[in-house]
């Protein structure tokens, strides 16, 4: 008689499939009540169903974790011994590799509004950079729920599901029940026995991405990614060649016109301030919340505000790109990790060299960051200057507080030849938002609290900053350009694609500025793509070769901004958000076709713009 039939076997496989749907399933519960604040008006079967939706990732990863021990128990059945242990170590590496990768998911998205991605894996080549926030209390919740709940999972395997069959040595009957279990676990992990294996989207179903990221299967997201991550081309094919070029034409004639000139000076110094992670819900003179800001606030009476200003992505790197290269931040795709494309790429700081100013970038934090100083040395940029680092006297887990870098810059830029084009970062107010500054604020959300600290923190630096700034020569002669390099979703816990989570300060000032802009308020919607226009505007430069760069001052201008599946554009009628897993608007004001195709066409083209550059090498 034999010890394991086939159904022995195909229960054991069961099992094995079960513990894992369990521990996934946990997971997904824990990802949706960390996230409760953003569904917490949504319908509870509308929640409930990101379970279904999920189910077929959540079998696949299920069964890609049960392959080994199914093959394990097949071999040791072969040479007579029990596979017990090996099994119940392969299990424990599984769950040591998902506790990982949950840990870092749940805080990723409760910072970034996505699931691990691309750009996730590529931030990993920066390790020194990354650790700055790793043990932050901001990620705690996240690693010791998921630490318990793959603790106890562990010990209810060894406990329950473990115990794997003994089997005699019957080669035959043996191989047609493991051909049988295989065949179905191969129907298993690629979703069914239609031609076209699973993926990430049949996991989609909501106009809420929180759901849609809690129905996607961590472990083989993860999984997903790595294996994909060097794909190459245009992931997106919304029109034909001949299109598109019409487009770029009619884009060109429409975005171009009507430009103004701010400066009262012919060639003036430009200077760039970059603030870290600041959003417009902080800022109390864009309708933000109180008392957050007071000196941004004062200096915007006698600069020229933007109210309707909006980032074009989430992270400084992207802000830089679209601001210095008319580059807009890409849905899936990373330009700052293509180091031999740079030179391709227009930049300010190329042009503006080759007008005969100087250049140069300061940052009291690593500028290695996201390549960020390959990107800068390839446009022909005069000096980084990164010597605060190791001298600060106070730093944050990123780099200097910003009180010594505003200094810093202040003496530097005395001493600099004119005219000059310069650029600099704060970092106090990065995430995790951990600095050793003077706390204002107290709320029962604790990282909401010390984003509010830190943002007040570096508003009373650069306060600080303009009022010294007026005592220099240089400063008569100079446009002072005020901008976050993004937002964050703190403290409202705004959702990836709600627009208002890029709406961030935007303000020129300094003495250069003409008398009738001092105190005016600008209502266009614009953004970051729209700076190299007004620049090259300011310096009789021609825009024409940052293709998506349009006039800021247009009654026709418009922000835009992408997401990790989707794409924003809104103008002063109108708004459209568009999802590209859900190949759906899942929010428009008045409904624009031509809108939704003006930001098809410029996600297409920015994509292809990426290849192209590559081609002109």
């Amino acid at each position: 008689m034999l010890l394991l039939k086939i159904r022995h076997y195909f229960i054991y496989t069961l099992k094995q499939l079960l513990f894992w749907m369990l521990y996934f399933l946990v997971l997904q519960a824990a990802f949706i009540l960390f996230s409760y604040g953003e569904v917490k008006d949504v319908p509870l079967s509308h929640i409930l169903y990101a379970f279904r939706s999920g189910l077929g990732l959540n079998l696949s990863a299920g069964t890609y974790c049960t392959i080994i021990p199914v093959l394990l128990v097949f071999a040791s059945s072969i040479v007579k011994s029990n596979a017990s242990k090996l099994t119940l170590w392969v299990t424990t590496f599984l769950l040591c590799c998902c506790f990982l990768i949950y840990s870092i998911d749940l805080a990723l998205y409760h910072n970034w509004g996505t699931r691990i991605n691309g750009k996730a894996l590529w931030y990993l080549q920066f390790p020194g950079t990354v650790s700055a926030s790793a043990g932050s209390i901001g990620h705690l919740k996240f690693i010791i729920t998921v630490l318990l709940v793959s603790i106890l999972f562990w010990v209810c395997y060894k406990r329950y599901f473990n115990r794997t069959p003994f089997v005699k040595k019957r080669p035959f009957n043996l191989s047609i029940s493991f051909l049988i279990i295989i065949s179905f676990l191969f129907i298993s992990l690629r979703g069914g026995i239609s031609g076209r294996p699973i993926g990430k989207g049949q996991s989609y179903y909501s106009k809420y991405p929180v759901l849609n990221y809690a129905a996607i299967n961590g472990f083989w997201n993860f999984f997903d990614i790595v294996s994909h991550y060097k794909s190459q081309g245009n992931p997106y094919k919304f029109f034909t060649k001949v299109q598109s070029e019409t487009f770029q034409s009619e884009f060109s004639q429409t975005y171009f016109k009507n430009a103004l000139k701010i400066s009262s000076v012919e060639r003036p110094n430009l200077l760039f301030v970059y603030l870290e992670s600041w959003g417009a819900d902080v800022v109390g003179c864009l309708g933000g919340q109180p008392n957050v800001t007071p000196g941004f606030d004062a200096l915007s009476v006698d600069g020229l505000l933007f109210k309707n200003f909006y980032s074009t992505g989430f992270r400084t790197e992207q802000g830089l790109m679209a601001s210095l290269s008319g580059f807009p931040a890409q849905a899936q795709a990373y330009p700052m990790e293509d180091m031999d494309r740079f030179e391709n790429y227009p930049n300010l700081i190329r042009d503006l060299s080759s007008a005969g100013f100087y250049t140069s970038y300061f940052t009291g934090g690593n500028p290695q960051f996201a390549n960020t100083d390959v990107y800068l040395q390839s446009a022909g940029i005069d000096k980084i200057n990164m010597e605060l680092l190791a001298k600060a006297k106070r730093k944050s887990a990123w780099g200097a507080l910003d009180e010594e870098t505003f200094d810093w810059v202040l003496n530097s830029l005395t001493n600099q030849p004119v005219p000059f084009f310069s650029t600099m970062v704060t970092l106090t107010s990065h995430e995790w938002f951990e600095a050793p500054v003077t706390k204002i604020f107290t709320e029962k959300d604790i990282v909401a609290t010390n984003y509010k600290n830190t943002v007040h923190y570096t508003d009373s630096c650069l306060l600080d900053f303009i009022g010294k700034a007026k005592k220099q020569k240089w400063y008569k002669n100079t446009l002072i350009v005020i901008m976050a390099d993004h937002a964050c979703n703190y403290p409202l816990n705004r959702r990836m694609n709600d627009p208002e989570r890029y709406h961030i300060p935007m303000m020129i000032t300094g003495g250069a500025l003409k008398e009738v802009f001092k105190g005016a308020v600008n209502s266009n919607y614009c953004g970051h793509l729209n700076i190299p226009s007004l620049v090259c505007n300011e310096l009789n430069l021609s825009p024409q070769k940052f293709k998506l760069s349009s006039n800021i001052f247009s009654e026709n201008s418009f922000a835009y901004f992408t997401y990790d599946h989707g794409v924003g554009v809104l103008t002063k009628k109108n708004d459209v958000v568009y999802d590209i897993n859900l190949k759906d608007v899942i929010r428009t004001k008045n409904k624009s076709d031509s809108l939704l195709k003006l930001g098809k066409f410029i996600m297409q083209s920015s994509a292809q713009m990426k290849e192209d550059y590559q081609i002109m090498k």
